[in-house]
């Protein structure tokens, strides 16, 4: 299943010849395997990327200034649920997402004279997570629901000397 989402915005004002586009979007793709062990116990396993882009573009005259920021996102995700008995349900679960952020990317041009405003910058994370919980009604009127989740989250860093990356955590 791939979900598509794309929006277009234009301004134009004839008479001071200055146009902008706002063109952003998201995209996403999911993969998921589902498997029932037995009736009371089940697991779901997902691959899902997320891509959303938005960019700023202005031209007057001859001078076009584009501003565009991004974030690319790579999820798995794997789940057991346990239902001892119709009224009681016991997760537990792990989940690790990829993160690729682009803050800001600028460019610049007027005629045929492009200006270096500096490369793409894009940023690198990972974070992680394991979780269990229980929802469990006792009752008809007394329902508890209690976990835990431990969660990690690491951005790296480039090392402008060796181009390398280090983890930093957080």
């Amino acid at each position: 299943m791939v979900i598509l989402v794309a929006i277009f915005f234009k301004f134009n004002d004839v008479e001071a010849k200055f146009k902008t586009t706002i063109p952003w979007g998201n995209a996403t793709a999911c993969l998921r395997w589902n498997h029932l062990f037995n009736s009371k116990l089940f697991s779901n396993a997902s691959v899902i990327f997320t891509n959303y882009d938005f960019a700023f573009s202005a031209l007057q005259d001859n001078f076009e200034l584009t501003i565009k920021s991004g974030i690319k996102d790579w999820n798995f995700k794997y789940d057991v649920n346990y239902f001892p008995n119709p009224r009681h349900n016991v997760k537990v679960g792990v989940n690790y997402i990829f993160h690729t952020f682009i803050p800001t990317s600028v460019s610049a041009q007027q005629g045929d004279t492009k200006f270096d405003l500096g490369s793409v910058i894009k940023l690198y994370s990972h974070d992680a997570a394991a979780y269990a919980g229980d929802d469990w009604d006792i009752t008809e009127k007394l329902r508890v629901n209690y976990g835990l989740r431990f969660s990690y989250f690491a951005k790296l860093v480039r090392l402008p000397v060796t181009k390398r990356y280090i983890w930093q955590t957080f």
